[in-house]
């Protein structure tokens, strides 16, 4: 194999790497804003409730909502830092 075909193979190898690398970046993004979005619907939503019970499902949602993008959050980081 010559030299021109292994640095083609070599930077192919890579650049999908790199691919695969930004598509998860850009997913987890999309994630954690839609968790945002989510979030803020609950909050809205708790001035709304009617009873006991819906005032404790919409805080365990956003406490789930919470907990989530805090560790969406520490994940993009740690893929961020990995991408360079």
């Amino acid at each position: 194999m010559g030299l021109n075909k292994i640095v083609k193979n070599l930077q192919k190898l890579l650049d999908t790497k790199k691919s695969r690398q930004l598509k998860r970046i850009d997913a987890v993004e999309d994630l954690v804003a839609r968790l945002e979005k989510k979030q803020a619907k609950f909050s809205r939503k708790l001035e709304d409730a009617k009873s006991e019970k819906e005032l404790r499902k919409i805080k365990r949602h956003i406490k789930v909502c919470k907990a989530q993008l805090k560790k969406g959050k520490a994940a993009l980081d740690t893929l961020q830092k990995e991408d360079g």
